[in-house]
């Protein structure tokens, strides 16, 4: 067929769905693939007979030939769905253009829950496939490195259609996957491994991705983040099989520094590129029963990283300056069958691990067009090099940076998601502007300290005393009534209030309320430490919502606030109790836990503190817990604990307020559902991000997490496009 449009030319197709069977799905599963309501089906019938898949792509090609992107940025006809089983294909037409990322969009599993054609032939393993357009822009540069030629592709070559292009340069690729150890009969490799050496030269920068960067740029100056890190029973195996290998390489300072190598390398990447440090502070080593002896994050820290013997890798988007978990494993020295006295040293530990921090900065995975370590779909096959082993022809050598092609769709560029998420307030809260040699973490001073080694093991409130506040105690649970006994009688909790737009975490009254309480605490004469500006907390191995434990030194407390509303007061911990509050003694008020700085505090347990307390800011927060009424309304019925107000409606939550005697019902959000209006998409401002949920058999059920810069876009189930 020939085109007719110059728009039209340029099109090309994507194959999300090899037919090579020793690929299948390109992005290496069986489950990704558009819904309708992303690529609603444009042929009457939908599904029509059809010879093969080029033919399929054929029709869809006729419907484009007088396209033109001027008058319409997406082409009539955008991709095809073909189902092998069936002899049928389907004709599509995205909202979007240049299509989406398939596991962005929905699963076979979705899907067949409306047709059972995505149902049955994902149990003959034969699932639907595939296919998608993209534009072929001529203005090159921008997709290309400099000292690149774009080339056009006139014919399939590794996986790459007709009308594709790929990048050629003229050398050879200095990556290499494995490189053996420095011998003295090869001086071509060298003990200690520039750190430099895995990435690809030249590397383009990405000047202005956050707030004062071209300063510090001038200062040498670097935004630095700081990990917590756990290392897996494996991982300390390999290590000690391969220690020698770790001290050629210039790492032998122990077990708990072996993965310097590894943040050496990335670290590098990101301080080139994005004017970023990434160091790490505590490690915990997993016990050989899997037990880990504790969680080594503490607010302050971005994240937390879990390298581990076996292959993986996995983490959130949008989540500085959180504990959520960055997972990335694999071992770093291989048998080298050529020489068995110099294993080999694998990369893939640096290339996964650079791969899963831009994701918990913020960026998801790229498209085919910007093949760099980021890309979801398809195989990272664009750029061509000289082959040493074949002089004169070229091989497939990928990409080994973050790209900065400018020619692409605005999900897929790093100024947009990923720097606004490292500009965002939550991403700032835990990152300083520093030297590089600054050292601001010790694996020797900030080393976890258990209950034992402070006041914990002693009471905040020693018995027979009422006291304003005190401990929970670290052996929390349910007494036979459905209550909680872990305040105690005559104790509430600090003020739990889940947030009305995300149930998952309490809102910022509670937070509010128990900054305040740390702060009365202080006035006390309580040595008790807290930052009111503090990083979120979202940690399931501590109590929830406001808590208090040791300090990494010892010699005092520190309270925090953990927002996590799904942490269940069953939950044991070790090293931390919630704080509790008498609704008789009121913030301000004199109570016998409250005495002048300087003395013994005979209602704590705990010696006062001799110098001046930690400074607050100055605006305190001024909510306040309010008094729980103590007079009981009067009623046929009165509640004694949450049981007495089950309904047996698994879609409400039931709470009985015990002061008062009344049962509390309230539908849970996002919980039940009959229509998909039911379900509410949840936008978080300060991570900048919607998460979207689906109405399935009759419950809510998250979609996915994308990028959305507005509640508004969010709540309309816009934030699938270009922000």
């Amino acid at each position: 067929m020939e085109l007719q449009s110059s728009d039209a030319e340029n099109l090309y197709w994507v194959d999300l769905y090899d037919p090579n069977p020793n690929f299948g799905y390109l992005c290496g599963s069986d489950r990704a693939t558009y819904s309708d309501d992303d690529c609603p089906f444009i042929d009457d019938p939908t599904w029509s007979a059809t010879v093969s898949v080029d033919n399929c792509k054929e029709r869809c090609n006729e419907m484009n030939k007088n396209w033109k992107r001027a008058e319409d940025p997406v082409p009539p006809c955008t991709s095809i769905a073909f189902d092998e089983l069936a002899s049928e294909c389907a004709l599509r037409r995205c909202k979007i253009f240049s299509v989406m990322i398939a596991e962005n969009s929905s699963t076979h599993d979705e899907m067949g829950e409306k047709y059972d054609r995505y149902k049955n032939n994902k149990k003959e393993k034969k699932p639907i496939q595939d296919f998608f357009l993209n534009l072929f822009d001529p203005a090159g540069d921008s997709k290309c490195y400099p000292g690149e030629m774009l080339r056009r592709v006139t014919e399939r070559e590794h996986h790459q259609n007709p009308g594709s292009y790929v990048c050629e340069f003229d050398g050879t690729s200095e990556y290499k996957t494995d490189l053996p150890n420095p011998g003295a009969d090869n001086p071509d490799y060298r003990e200690t491994l520039p750190p430099d050496y895995v990435w690809d030269s030249g590397l383009p920068t990405f000047d202005g991705c956050w707030e004062g960067m071209n300063d510090a740029t001038m200062n040498d100056k670097y935004l630095t983040y700081t990990f917590s890190v756990r290392l897996d029973y494996k991982w300390q195996q390999h290590y000690l099989q391969y220690e020698e290998e770790f001290k050629r390489h210039g790492y032998d300072a122990g077990l708990e520094s072996s993965i310097q190598i590894v943040f050496d390398q990335v670290s590098w990447l990101f301080r080139k590129q994005f004017q970023i440090n990434l160091k790490y502070s505590r490690v915990a080593l997993q016990n050989k029963d899997d037990s880990w002896p504790e969680n080594p994050w503490r607010p302050g820290d971005a994240g937390n990283i879990l390298f581990t013997g076996d292959w993986n890798g996995g983490g959130g988007i949008n989540q500085m300056c959180t504990s959520k978990d960055i997972l990335v494993g694999t071992t770093l020295f291989v048998e080298n069958e050529e020489n068995p006295e110099y294993p080999l040293y694998d990369f893939n530990n640096a290339i996964t691990l650079a791969h899963e921090l831009m994701h918990h900065m913020g960026h998801g995975h790229n498209g085919v067009n910007m093949p760099d370590i980021m890309t979801g779909d398809g195989v990272l096959s664009y750029r061509r090099c000289n082959d040493p082993e074949r002089p004169g022809q070229k091989k497939v050598c990928d990409y080994k940076s973050f790209l900065s092609f400018a020619n692409v769709d605005q999900r897929q560029k790093y100024g947009v998601d990923m720097c606004n998420h490292i500009r965002s307030e939550q991403a700032q809260c835990c990152a300083v502007v520093e030297h590089m040699d600054v050292q601001s973490h010790s694996l020797l001073n900030m080393s976890a300290q258990s209950a034992k080694a402070c006041v914990l093991e002693a009471s905040l409130c020693p018995s027979g005393e009422r006291c304003k506040y005190k401990g929970g105690g670290t052996d929390s649970g349910y007494d036979d009534n459905g209550g909680d006994y872990t305040c105690g009688d005559g104790y509430n909790f600090m003020m739990r209030e889940r947030d009305e737009l995300d149930p998952s975490v309490f809102n910022k009254a509670s937070r509010d309320a128990c900054m305040e309480a740390l702060a009365d605490m202080q006035s006390m004469g309580i040595d008790v430490r807290f930052d009111p500006n503090s990083c979120p907390i979202h940690l399931y191995d501590k109590p929830a919502g406001c808590y208090i434990m040791c300090s990494d030194d010892g010699d005092g407390l520190v309270g925090y606030f953990n927002e996590n509303a799904y942490n269940y007061i069953e939950n044991k911990y070790n090293d931390a109790e919630p704080l509790c509050i008498s609704p008789s003694e009121s913030p301000g008020s004199e109570s016998p836990g409250s005495e002048s700085p300087g003395s013994e505090s005979p209602g704590t347990g705990i010696p006062s503190s001799t110098t001046t307390p930690t400074p607050l800011p100055t605006a305190v927060p001024t909510a306040v817990p309010t008094a729980v009424p103590t007079a009981v309304p009067t009623a046929v019925f009165q509640c004694k604990n949450h049981k007495d107000c089950d309904d047996n409606d698994k879609c409400t939550k039931d709470k009985c307020k015990k002061k008062r005697g009344i049962c509390e019902n309230k539908k849970k959000m996002n919980k039940c559902c009959k229509k998909k209006r039911d379900c509410k998409n949840v936008f978080k401002k300060g991570k900048l991000e919607c998460t979207r949920y689906v109405c399935k058999r009759k419950m809510c059920r998250q979609k996915n997490t994308v990028y959305c810069a507005k509640k508004q876009k969010c709540t309309t189930g816009e934030c699938h496009t270009t922000p």
